[in-house]
């Protein structure tokens, strides 16, 4: 995932700490477990792959007629996610910070960050297998 808010880079470092620390505690609650309910990480999630990914899996299938292409069940899905997000590393990569996207040493197990960065990011940095991109662009208003 890349995340760009801004191009100072203290932001960034801020935003780099908020988001270690949401996905610290997504990770707690996946691992940990919630109890039943209907809010809860895991129900999103599920709710997520239901309503988007196998609905999308689902119109693939019907335009290609692949029947190589199948929908694993979500109880197949399910066993590997707190797994997954305890593999995921956040770093900030701009021209001060010391994170490095070191993809030869990851060949094996994959890559898996959330990206912290500005310009850096915005300028042509090949982010390997991105999925997700977050951009927000604030303009300081000011008045005369």
């Amino acid at each position: 995932m890349l995340v760009h808010v801004t191009r100072f880079t203290s932001v960034q470092a801020e935003v780099k700490r908020q988001v270690e620390e949401e996905l610290r505690r997504i990770t707690r609650r996946l691992r940990l477990g919630e109890g039943a309910g209907t809010d809860t990480v895991m129900s999103h999630l599920r709710r997520l792959w239901e309503e988007d990914f196998v609905a999308a899996t689902e119109g693939v299938i019907e335009e290609v007629e692949d029947p190589a292409i199948t929908i694993l069940s979500w109880e197949d899905v399910e066993i590997h996610i707190p797994q997954a997000a305890e593999d995921i590393r956040v770093m900030a990569i701009n021209g001060t910070s010391g994170d490095a996207l070191a993809y030869e040493n990851s060949r094996e197990t994959g890559l898996n960050v959330i990206v912290i960065g500005g310009d850096k990011l915005s300028r042509g940095l090949t982010l390997e297998n991105l999925t997700v991109s977050y951009f927000s662009e604030h303009r300081a208003c000011t008045t005369h």
